[in-house]
């Protein structure tokens, strides 16, 4: 195992790029399906912002009961906006009017 200049070893190199091919390509295919209208990424996005907003209603949970490692303020700052984020695609995908015509099975 070689190690660069900065300490950086090659095993973290791999690891990072399987982590950005692990986000990317996900992505890359939930956004080909939004500009497609296909029905089914409407139910997958409501699922992962549900999904996320459990996780950190969960974090936010377990912290107030009594972690042993209190968030700072950034991190609860961050936790907030993505929620508030989260919150907002999962209302507008499950609610807005409209949305659920626009993502109506095509029958061809």
């Amino acid at each position: 195992m070689s190690v660069d200049e900065y300490g950086s070893t090659d095993i973290y190199r791999e690891v990072l790029l399987l982590v950005y091919l692990g986000v990317g390509v996900p992505s890359v295919v939930i956004g080909g399906m939004f500009l497609a209208l296909y029905w089914r990424v409407r139910w997958a996005v409501i699922c992962m912002s549900g999904y996320t907003l459990s996780r950190i209603f969960i974090v936010i949970a377990v912290n107030q009961v009594g972690s042993s490692v209190p968030l700072s303020g950034g991190q609860q700052y961050y936790l907030f906006v993505n929620a508030v984020v989260n919150l907002l695609i999962f209302c507008y995908m499950a609610f807005y009017p409209g949305v659920a015509q626009a993502f109506e099975k095509d029958d061809y």
